[in-house]
């Protein structure tokens, strides 16, 4: 990242499907937060392209109530007084995905994420 970008960092967010599209950039503290969708589904008809506006709580700290709620949640872990916010099964969903990704790049063609 160049250091003129906004707090340094990237972050994005998309679901593509075959009928659709949800994404999200997050924003940064202060800023109103929009969530894109656009659809081609018989249930957006009329309105094929939505954006929805919100606003988080503002929060000190990187990644605001996000980077707070994840922090609580590791620390609770550690602690023995919950459970972490990523479990090595998450690890190895994430990885199973990964390897799809290049499996179907190698193929070109698409395929089935592994359990």
């Amino acid at each position: 990242m160049p250091d003129a970008y906004p707090h340094g960092r990237d972050l994005y967010l998309a679901i593509r499907g075959t009928d659709g599209v949800l994404s999200w950039t997050p924003g940064f503290e202060g800023e109103t937060e929009t969530l894109f969708l656009c659809s081609d589904a018989p249930g957006f008809a009329g309105a094929p392209n939505q954006q929805i506006s919100f606003a988080l709580e503002p929060t000190p700290g990187y990644a605001g109530f996000m980077g707070r709620d994840y922090i609580a949640r590791f620390v609770d872990a550690v602690r023995g007084t919950g459970e972490p916010p990523v479990s090595g099964e998450d690890a190895v969903a994430v990885l199973n995905i990964v390897r799809a990704i290049y499996e179907s790049d190698e193929r070109k063609q698409r395929v089935k994420v592994r359990n």
